[in-house]
């Protein structure tokens, strides 16, 4: 499973984070990739597969972005 969270937010990054690697470890769930971005385009350039096996966090709303999620 992939793991992918964009949120503009440095505090609220780490937040996110910090409470999905928590439930991971408490459910024992693996990731095989888990990338944190600030910025749609660098989250765009980094996903590379299609498939369910991937999950989303998006921020709703990114300050100063033409492509919001």
């Amino acid at each position: 499973m992939n793991i992918f969270i964009l949120e503009d937010n440095i505090v609220q990054q780490y937040r996110i984070e910090t409470i999905i690697k928590e439930i991971l470890e408490e459910h024992q769930l693996q990731y095989h990739n888990f990338e944190v971005f600030g910025k749609p385009k660098q989250l765009l350039e980094a996903i590379s597969e299609k498939g369910s096996h991937q999950v989303f966090f998006l921020d709703i709303e990114i300050k100063t972005e033409e492509k919001r999620a």
